[in-house]
């Protein structure tokens, strides 16, 4: 309403409800915050002032988390970006090391994801930054889980608690880091305890609650849970649900369900499910592909599961590593 009051033109004001636009609007379905994103950003150019531009850059930045427009590599030259922007301020600093920690874990380069995390601890412990101390941490956790760390679940509940008390949500993202560790550990059948552990969690996910009951053998109340198949909001978590959905295909012989799951995966084959996130992690993309494709006949399953295990190597993640090879042997 303020904004339609305004005068036209380029002014702070105007710049700086836009952002608020792009923020408040960040899981919404509508390009209106998508577009407001790019014009603050560009009004702020505009106006020259680089406290503006930082605050557009980060509105713009978490528009781009959406898989509606999928800006991977909008959100990697943003943090670069605000990185080399002189005259913001020291939280900017440390908001574009989180912001290409995040990236960089979006194209399995965990070794500069490592790199940007240490920068961005630094700068929280020199500061008091609790905030992005708390992301580091759960990116830590995701990090110890690639290692094969076995206190990567400890680290999940730490991180998890250190949000809490921050004020946000941290209970649910450690239930679904923690179950995307059992995952990659091959003990799904323990999803279904660890999502009861939260009411909430079964409706909000109910497809990975599927893959627990599934691994259990109760493929019935598995169905009964999972059916009808739904569209998956294309929001940050969109991969990491698709790849739910293609485990979940195989685990209850569903070909609609595979199929549908294996065409949305293709153009991301390179991408871990869920890395970007920062919080979960399933196996590269490309895994899942193959396993798609060997249940559903395909020609390609070889290629997929290698194309896995190049990303496995150059990602230095020994659990994704190992998955490939077992499935090449």
């Amino acid at each position: 309403q303020t904004l339609a009051r305004l005068p036209s033109g380029d002014q702070p004001l105007r710049c700086r409800l836009l952002v608020t636009l792009a923020f408040e609007l960040a899981d919404d379905d509508s390009e209106r915050a998508y577009q407001a994103s790019a014009e603050s950003v560009a009004m702020a150019r505009r106006l020259g002032d680089p406290f503006l531009l930082t605050m557009a850059l980060g509105g713009r930045w978490v528009q781009n988390l959406s898989f509606r427009h999928d800006g991977l590599d909008e959100r990697l030259r943003i943090g670069a970006e605000l990185v080399a922007l002189p005259g913001k301020p020291v939280t900017a600093e440390a908001l574009a090391h989180m912001m290409l920690m995040a990236a960089s874990c979006g194209v399995a380069d965990f070794a500069a994801a490592d790199q940007h995390a240490g920068q961005a601890v630094r700068i929280a412990d020199r500061y008091d930054l609790p905030t992005v101390a708390a992301a580091v941490s759960i990116y830590r956790a995701t990090r110890a889980a690639l290692n094969g760390d076995a206190a990567a679940a400890e680290l999940y509940r730490q991180a998890a608690a250190q949000l809490d008390r921050l004020g946000q949500a941290g209970a649910g993202l450690g239930i679904l880091g923690r179950s995307s560790l059992l995952i990659m550990q091959d003990r799904m059948a323990e999803i279904t305890s660890e999502l009861d552990g939260d009411p909430r969690m079964p409706a909000l996910f109910p497809e990975l609650y599927a893959l627990g009951l599934a691994a259990t053998g109760r493929a019935a109340e598995a169905r009964a849970v999972a059916n009808p198949l739904r569209p998956i909001r294309r929001d940050r978590r969109w991969l990491f649900l698709t790849g739910i959905r293609g485990l979940l295909a195989i685990a209850l012989d569903d070909r609609e369900r595979a199929e549908s799951a294996y065409q949305a995966l293709l153009p991301y084959a390179a991408r871990p499910a869920g890395a970007d996130t920062m919080l979960i992690t399933l196996w590269p993309v490309a895994q899942i592909l193959g396993d798609l494709a060997r249940h559903l006949d395909l020609p390609g399953a070889e290629a997929h599961y290698r194309h896995a295990l190049a990303i496995a190597e150059q990602a230095q993640a020994k659990p994704w590593r190992e998955a490939a090879m077992r499935r090449l042997s």
